[in-house]
């Protein structure tokens, strides 16, 4: 179970990563759907920086910087 929380945190994160050079580009429409993906793979301690790393947190960010 352990190694499944670490492959779906790392997707998360990967998803995130991807949304912050898309927005760097400027392709805002892909930046937003990466961000959504992080949002949707994030579990529920993804709200808590110190738990988590703030996985839903960085991806509201990116949200916010598109809209």
């Amino acid at each position: 179970m352990d190694g499944a929380i670490t492959r779906e945190h790392r997707g998360t994160e990967l998803y995130s990563c991807l949304a912050s050079l898309a927005l760097k580009v400027n392709d805002k429409l892909l930046a937003k759907a990466l961000a959504l993906k992080a949002l949707k793979s994030s579990n529920s301690s993804g709200w808590d920086s110190f738990y988590d790393g703030g996985s839903r947190i960085k991806a509201f960010e990116i949200l916010s910087k598109v809209d």
